[in-house]
């Protein structure tokens, strides 16, 4: 009987390089490179493809991707970035070198947003350098739990470093496949998190707690409307632990994630 021929195919991965979600939070960042494409190869709808390393922190290298239509009615979008950048922007037309904005730093802030039932990284605003909290996004990278999303993307090599830094009793040897290992490392987290509730001292009843009446939730839709003293009335209301800062949009937005935390957001309405 022939032996069975064996099913090669080469593949160059020099350097490929793996697209990861970065945690939510203000990054410094440098453009490393931008490229004029077309939407849908439609050569009237042309953009601006811009890419961004990370230059500090865990995430030192990782790339954030984002595009700046040109477009007449969205320059504002490019306009904001530019000015974010130093960059002069006159009341006219300009010729704008592309080559020169390469190695520039500029401070980005980084939401999540939901691609094929996964988390993706998502650049919602820019910054000026003076701007950016490093020490702040630095300390919570350091101290902060990974929510059950930030462990579902996770190698086996990033999982380990997760079971080593918060001692959790569990061996990925033990699970078979990436979605198990994943399971067991955030059931282990979730359960490491919830507090042993407290006893009475023997012979002492504890006493019954009064039932906590529940909060009315915010609805999604009615905070769009909202300008900024009805935003801050609503973080001073409910005790949300934020600053209103940035564009009416991006203050909208830090509320809503503030209300979701604290599951006081009705996202259905």
């Amino acid at each position: 009987m022939a032996a069975k021929k064996k099913r090669v195919v080469k593949v160059d991965m020099s350097g490929v390089e793996v697209k990861r979600t970065v945690p939510e939070g203000q990054y410094r960042v440098s453009v490393s490179s931008i490229e004029q494409e077309f939407a849908e190869g439609d050569k009237s709808r042309p953009y601006l493809a811009w890419e961004f390393k990370i230059l500090d922190g865990k995430n030192k290298g990782s790339t954030l991707y984002h595009n700046t239509s040109l477009q007449p009615q969205a320059l504002w979008n490019l306009k904001g970035l530019l000015e974010r950048l130093d960059v002069e922007v006159p009341d006219s037309a300009m010729d704008l070198d592309l080559d020169e904005l390469v190695g520039q730093e500029i401070g980005v802030v980084v939401e999540h947003e939901e691609y094929n039932n996964r988390p993706r990284s998502r650049v919602v605003d820019f910054l000026a350098l003076s701007e950016v909290d490093g020490d702040a996004t630095e300390e919570k990278e350091e101290n902060e739990v990974p929510s059950r999303d930030d462990i579902m993307i996770l190698d086996e090599e990033e999982l380990q470093a997760v079971v080593d830094e918060h001692g959790l009793d569990v061996d990925l040897d033990d699970h078979k496949g990436m979605k198990a290992k994943r399971t067991a490392v955030a059931d282990a987290l979730e359960a490491g998190a919830e507090e042993p509730e407290e006893e009475a001292p023997k012979g002492k009843k504890k006493p019954a707690e009064e039932p906590e009446e529940e909060p009315e939730l915010v609805k999604s839709s009615e905070i769009d409307d909202m300008g900024t003293k009805e935003l801050q009335a609503l973080v001073e209301e409910h005790e949300l632990d934020i600053e209103l800062e940035g564009t009416t949009s991006a203050k909208r937005r830090a509320v809503r994630k503030a209300l979701r935390a604290k599951e006081l957001l009705d996202e259905e309405a």
